[in-house]
Parts: C-alpha cells; sequence; structure tokens
C-alpha cells in the first residue's frame, strides 16, 4: 500500500468507512493508487451514512492521492467525493483523474465538494 503500483482503492475505501464523526485518518508519505473514486464521510456513497468532522492528514507532498482511472465517464472522475461538513484535508496531494465527455464539466481532477459539504478549518 502507497507504493504507487498496486490498487489501494479497496484498503482507502475500507478504513474511510471504518471513520466515525471526529476520527482522524493519516496517509503516511507514499502514493496511493486509486482506480475509483474514494467516498469520504458517506459508507459506500451513501449519504444516509454520513460522518461529519473528519480529518484526513499526509505528509505534504509526499502523501499522494493518484487517480488512475480507465476511461472518462459523463462527468468525469476525481480521487475523492466529500460528503461530510467540517471535513479537513490537510498535508495531501491530488492528482489523475479523467477528463469528463462532457466538456462543460468541471467535475474531475482531485476532490469533489458535495452538496451539504464545506471545507474544515485546523
Amino acid at each position: 500500500m502507497g507504493d504507487g503500483k498496486t490498487d489501494d482503492t479497496a484498503a482507502v475505501q475500507r478504513a474511510l468507512d471504518a471513520m466515525t464523526s471526529g476520527d482522524t485518518l493519516v496517509f503516511p508519505k507514499g502514493v496511493y493508487s486509486v482506480a475509483s473514486t474514494l467516498y469520504v464521510g458517506a459508507k459506500g456513497g451513501d449519504p444516509k451514512y454520513r460522518q461529519d468532522g473528519l480529518t484526513l492528514t499526509g505528509d505534504g507532498v509526499g502523501s499522494v492521492i493518484l487517480g488512475s482511472f480507465r476511461g472518462p465517464k459523463w462527468y468525469g472522475e476525481h480521487c475523492m467525493d466529500v460528503f461530510s461538513s467540517r471535513t479537513t484535508l490537510k498535508d495531501l496531494a491530488f492528482t489523475g483523474g479523467s477528463a469528463p465527455a462532457d466538456p462543460s464539466s468541471t467535475a474531475f481532477g482531485g476532490v469533489n465538494w458535495m452538496a451539504g459539504a464545506n471545507f474544515g478549518t485546523a
């Protein structure tokens, strides 16, 4: 995990799903390759299981979430969908993602803050 070659999607998503309000998830230095969008604050992307006040932290540019998606989707693909409010992403770098098939869409790349979510403060 974190070697930039192994698909870390399932392991990272399990860790995110195990979080409860107020928890912190630390990404040690490494490149975490993800093949599909990770859901933060909503188990399996289902907002009815919403957890607020989460913190995801890393080692600056040494902790990278690398989107290694296969082919474009209509709205593109991004590394994370954040559903929770008062969520902090700190010292993490995001790269990758796929371009959307709809050229007017900007929902691709790093992080997508979903309706009702807001940037946390640390």
